[in-house]
């Protein structure tokens, strides 16, 4: 073989080297954004508002994800190309979502907003519906409810309708439901709301209790209560006949009224805008309190029959889910035969879910006129 002097020696080798660093580069060994299973170049970053900045994958599927501040979640992993697109977190929960182009992974969604959950709200079925019954009268409705079958005796069950002398069905009303006490009838009675504005300013509605007392005293046990089939019958109907607005239901009572709406408080609040008792509250037995309402709590400091220690706890658990602290101002109920302020208003509530709890003198008292008139003044208020 013939001798190559050290000058050519040096340029071969230096050839090779040379060679060999062009193959390394070009087969992918380096990190750069384009090699395999590599993310892209970065994530978006969350928007000060909730909104979640676009995700950029490698060429092989590289994932993007960010969650903006008000809950709502986005992410998503491109198989072949980019990630989803930006996902927007509502104020009131709503998921965010993006995928990839061959299918990426939807966001989660958010928790509950300031609204509460995504209450009720709009017209009922029945705006637009001529009403025939009689304005300013209780007119009487028999109806069937699907109830556990150890109160299957309570299937047949009675309310009242009692519509404004002023009722528009092209307008949506308010609705306000009352329980009243214990009792024997079968007919509507009297009821504190009626001598007040919700009168002429509401379709009212007068529950029924089965025999006597409501299934929801202090000593009872929600689990199966069949005033809560009882509560979602009623409201059906009544929404399907009047024009009622969605997101003004309230519901009240006195005495075993009272126990029935402390119960809705705890079970129905999702489709409530308030409640208001007096002489009740939270039975010892219950089921898990779950959603927002506003709530005005009104208790006789002699009264005997209505143990404090659980009216109390109805009132915390509405502050608790309310987000309210546990500082106090005086409220004013308005028109009222009590003069010494006995109501005070929980303060920091999140907006359009207030708490006032009154103990006035007395024993088993309804409320007097902090129910009748103090009560509207509480559920309308801004």
């Amino acid at each position: 073989m013939p001798m190559r002097s050290p000058l050519a020696e040096w340029l071969a080798e230096s050839l090779t080297i040379l060679a060999f660093g062009l193959l390394a580069a070009c087969s992918g060994g380096g990190a750069g954004p384009k090699s395999p299973g590599q993310a892209g170049a970065s994530g978006g970053g969350a928007g000060a508002s909730g909104t979640a900045g676009a995700a950029t994958a490698g060429t092989s599927g590289g994932a993007g994800a960010a969650a903006g501040v008000n809950g709502g979640a986005g992410a998503a992993a491109g198989s072949t190309g980019a990630a989803g697109v930006t996902s927007t977190a509502g104020t009131s929960g709503s998921a965010g979502a993006a995928a990839g182009s061959n299918g990426g992974a939807a966001g989660a969604g958010g928790p509950a907003g300031a609204s509460g959950g995504g209450k009720p709200s709009g017209m009922s079925a029945g705006c637009g519906k001529p009403v025939t019954e009689p304005a300013g009268q209780w007119t009487t409705h028999d109806t069937m409810v699907t109830v556990d079958a150890k109160f299957s005796a309570q299937n047949k069950r009675r309310y009242f309708t009692n519509p404004p002398k002023t009722y528009d069905p092209n307008m949506a009303w308010p609705l306000t439901l009352w329980g009243n006490g214990c009792g024997t009838g079968s007919t509507a009675e009297g009821e504190l709301l009626m001598g007040g504005p919700a009168s002429t300013k509401s379709v009212q509605v007068q529950l029924l209790a089965f025999k006597g007392c409501f299934s929801a005293g202090p000593d009872g046990d929600n689990a199966d209560s069949p005033e809560l089939p009882y509560f979602d019958q009623v409201l059906a109907e009544v929404e399907a006949e009047y024009c009622i607005d969605k997101s003004k239901v309230f519901v009240s009572g006195y005495s075993s009224g009272a126990w029935f709406t402390g119960l809705m408080a705890c079970n129905r609040a999702q489709v409530l805008a308030g409640i208001g008792l007096a002489a009740g509250g939270l039975q010892l037995n219950h089921d898990p309190c779950t959603g927002q309402t506003a709530g005005i709590v009104v208790r006789g400091t002699g009264d005997g029959g209505t143990p404090e220690a659980q009216t109390l706890a109805l009132v915390n658990s509405l502050v608790m889910r309310n987000g309210c602290s546990m500082t106090t101002m005086p409220w004013d109920p308005g028109e009222t035969l009590f003069n010494s302020g006995p109501c005070v208003a929980y303060q920091g509530c999140q907006a359009g879910f207030p708490v006032v709890y009154c103990a006035v003198p007395g024993g088993h008292t309804d409320g007097g006129s902090i129910t009748s008139q103090g009560f509207w003044k509480f559920w309308t208020s801004p």
